[in-house]
């Protein structure tokens, strides 16, 4: 209901700095509210509900603190530290992924946490609305007057969250996207290179990317444990609703 009445506070001021009708005006904040969810890749359905504070302060501690992923070497040893062998002999050991918890991730419960840190992320950047109105600007389409109007709605927007996010957390929630563009790629060339169980897929894989990649030396049941509480821990995401970690971004 509040959000509703800012809504249409902002849709009769747009009115007026535009010189044209409130129908019109409401077009108009539609077109920045849709290039929001654009430009930050969030396209989103819609509704007058509102989240609950609860919910958005949850969204908001995902998009300043999302997960970030490297790619390290795990030494399979046994309870007495000793290195376990492969049945040709050669030392046993996969390449997993480590979180920024300092936990080991399978790829596919890498890439639930890494879906629900972007659309966090791009959800928080769309409500706010900054990206759309540089944009905006920036691209020339509107000037004057009306470039003061997309700041009316701008403001209005960010309005929303100005009470748990300050100005220079904003910006950090930027800079996670980028940083978030560059996991997705990571975890993109993890699945080139190495299976689900962290093994090279094939033996003629170039491996020299990963030759400096941090080692550490674990048993395969203290391995197998954590493996399975962060996949009991991750967001509810299906195959469907991951994002796509080859597209261009």
């Amino acid at each position: 209901m509040k959000r509703s009445i800012l809504l249409k506070s902002v849709v009769v001021a747009l009115a007026m700095i535009l010189g044209t009708s409130t129908v019109s005006a409401q077009k108009f904040l539609n077109k920045v509210k849709k290039a929001a969810e654009v430009v930050t890749g969030t396209e989103q359905t819609t509704s007058d509900d509102q989240q609950s504070e609860e919910e958005l302060k949850k969204e908001v501690e995902k998009a300043i603190k999302p997960v970030n992923f490297e790619v390290m070497k795990v030494n399979i040893v046994d309870e007495n530290g000793n290195q376990v062998k492969n049945e040709d002999g050669t030392d046993k050991y996969v390449y997993k992924l480590k979180g920024n918890d300092g936990k080991l991730y399978d790829l596919t419960v890498a890439k639930k946490y890494v879906t629900d840190s972007w659309k966090a992320v791009g959800s928080i950047l769309a409500k706010v609305g900054i990206n759309a109105a540089k944009g905006a600007i920036a691209g020339g389409v509107l000037s004057g007057g009306k470039g003061a109007a997309v700041g009316a709605g701008t403001n209005a927007a960010a309005s929303l969250l100005e009470t748990l996010l300050t100005g220079d957390e904003i910006k950090q929630i930027k800079a996670n996207r980028e940083t978030l563009k560059n996991v997705r790629k990571l975890l993109a060339e993890y699945e080139q290179t190495f299976t689900e169980e962290g093994l090279p897929r094939e033996a003629s894989v170039d491996m020299s990317k990963w030759d400096d990649c941090e080692a550490i030396s674990m048993t395969g049941a203290k391995m197998k444990e954590e493996l399975e509480e962060r996949a009991a821990k991750a967001p509810a995401i299906s195959e469907e609703e991951m994002v796509d970690f080859f597209s261009e971004i």
